[in-house]
């Protein structure tokens, strides 16, 4: 699974990337390659929240759900969010700081940033771009296009394990099938299930399809990135074949 401070780096590239901001990258092949969510699913999960606006809490939590963010008793993290009374605090991987969000009634009152260890306000804020908590998302119809290809291969290695007489590897991997399909099903993004990233998108997307037409691509000792790349691609296999045969996932 990804480090949260990662994937908020990630994030914060891939949303001025999508934004058409002017962002100068420079990035490791390994990141480069590294699959994500299309262009288009990003920007269309973004949305704007700004003092005055009218929102209902509940629909505010849910829409942090379903973004993917973990709801805590106290924001800490990159990803997380809480909320109560007429309060709601959460931590989008593009801002700066943690944001706390006040209502009065259905109404946003005051949007401030927030210091994570002594949980003070800090400077008031205008308005704030709440996207994605993490490099995937779920929706009805990519859940439902995805599970029976998913099952499939976990009966496929179940089976094989069975075969090689790996019993108790066998257990795990069911368990964690079991974990995994209910965060699915219920449309609960998780860090753990970027594993099945290519399985929910048609088109999953890497850092050069976020890149504009005009962008200038330098690549420095392209022998040396290739031979790299090679590399990457063969510690996935490997990585993949070891966890699949400890029954960790899929």
């Amino acid at each position: 699974e990804p480090e949260p401070a990662e994937v908020a780096q990630r994030l914060t590239v891939l949303n001025r990337l999508a934004a058409g901001e002017p962002t100068i990258v420079v990035a490791a092949v390994k990141a480069a390659l590294h699959l994500t969510m299309p262009v288009e699913a990003l920007r269309a999960s973004r949305r704007v929240l700004e003092v005055g606006q009218a929102i209902k809490r509940e629909d505010l939590i849910e829409a942090l759900l379903n973004l993917g963010y973990e709801r805590v008793a106290l924001v800490d993290e990159v990803g997380q969010f809480s909320a109560r009374g007429g309060v709601v605090d959460f931590s989008p991987p593009t801002e700066p700081h943690p944001v706390r969000l006040e209502f009065f009634g259905d109404e946003i009152e005051s949007l401030r940033y927030f210091d994570p260890v002594t949980q003070r306000s800090l400077a008031p804020v205008g308005k704030v771009l709440v996207g994605p908590a993490g490099e995937i998302l779920l929706t009805r119809e990519a859940v439902q296009r995805a599970l029976p290809a998913i099952r499939s291969a976990y009966r496929r290695e179940l089976d094989l394990l069975h075969e090689r007489e790996r019993h108790r590897e066998a257990e795990r991997l069911k368990e964690r099938m079991s974990q995994d399909l209910e965060l699915l099903e219920n449309l609960r993004p998780h860090p753990s299930l970027t594993h099945y990233l290519p399985y929910l998108y048609q088109n999953p997307a890497c850092l050069c399809a976020y890149l504009p037409e005009q962008a200038v691509l330098v690549v420095d000792e392209p022998v040396r990135v290739k031979s790299h790349a090679e590399q990457f691609e063969q510690e996935v296999r490997r990585a993949y074949e070891s966890a699949v045969k400890l029954g960790s996932h899929l």
